[in-house]
């Protein structure tokens, strides 16, 4: 697929609104439901029904799964585009588009009950679960990372997380096929800005030129390298200060899902013999101040 240019345009994501924020998401260690093939959530003060992995007989669960093979999670709620996927090293077995980004974790179960059953693949046999830990929405990143927390706890798999930017990045080469001039991730933030940060890919390797941050768009625009093209829905954001100054925004796409690449991730990060660390993943909000405005006022003791 090319690269589409258009001169301060603003283009339409496919993606539909997300439903109003509500609570944000679960804790790990809240309950999650019962899944397709029957095995119960892990729990405080409840037995586990799921072996960890040094107890699993290699006959009942093998590592050679329906065809499949070792199958790896990948979540994405942090974007308009929020997805699932599932994959192996080096190949995406199956992403889907969640038809509304979610406001609780166990609307998320319920749709990734779903995929696990339309590939034949029991929650039991994931190794491994891969999450985007922001930027993004506030509420889906919140709800991202529970769900994936809850996960990786109740099936003793490892837990990987990706920066929401830099999967923007890596879907950009996806979708794109070759990126030679690098590439520039952006998203939404609110408040006239866009998170954002700028790629380059070098011996098949993906580097940074700079680490996450909001933008104003004016500010952003002058550090944008002429003709580096663009991949996310930010793009919106940069399209009325791209247009005053007569500035070519070159698009790859302007809301790619996610979820694939980030499976993809887990699958190359995660290594025999590794286990869920709890405490080991934090959400990459980027404006700490706008958390705070989310959760509320403080209470008054």
């Amino acid at each position: 697929m090319g690269i589409h240019r258009q001169r301060g345009a603003t283009p339409q994501a496919p993606a539909t609104p997300m439903r109003p924020a509500g609570s944000g998401g679960v804790a790990p260690s809240a309950s999650l439901p019962l899944l397709h093939d029957g095995s119960p959530s892990r729990r405080r003060g409840v037995s586990r029904s799921t072996p960890r992995r040094s107890e699993r007989d290699p006959t009942q669960y093998p590592d050679r799964l329906l065809g499949h093979g070792v199958l790896f999670l990948g979540i994405d709620t942090a974007t308009s585009t929020a997805s699932l996927a599932l994959a192996r090293p080096g190949e995406v077995v199956r992403e889907e588009i969640l038809s509304e980004r979610s406001a609780h974790a166990r609307d998320l179960l319920v749709r990734l009950e779903t995929l696990l059953a339309s590939t034949d693949v029991a929650v039991r046999n994931l190794r491994g679960v891969g999450v985007t830990l922001g930027p993004g929405s506030f509420t889906g990143v919140r709800v991202g990372m529970a769900t994936a927390k809850g996960l990786a706890y109740a099936l003793d798999v490892p837990l990987v997380g990706l920066s929401t930017l830099e999967a923007l990045a890596r879907a950009g080469l996806r979708v794109a096929g070759s990126l030679p001039g690098g590439v520039a991730a952006v998203l939404d933030a609110g408040r006239g800005e866009v998170y954002a940060a700028r790629f380059r890919f070098a011996g098949g390797r993906l580097e940074r030129l700079e680490e996450d941050r909001s933008w104003p768009p004016a500010q952003f625009l002058a550090a944008l390298l002429p003709g580096m093209p663009l991949v996310g829905d930010g793009v919106r954001t940069l399209g009325p200060e791209a247009a005053a100054i007569g500035r070519d925004l070159p698009l790859i796409h302007p809301g790619p899902p996610l979820a694939g690449v980030v499976a993809l991730h887990a699958a190359g990060a995660i290594g025999p013999g590794m286990q869920y660390r709890p405490g080991t993943l934090r959400p990459n909000y980027i404006r700490p101040f706008d958390t705070e405005a989310a959760r509320g006022p403080a209470r008054k003791e």
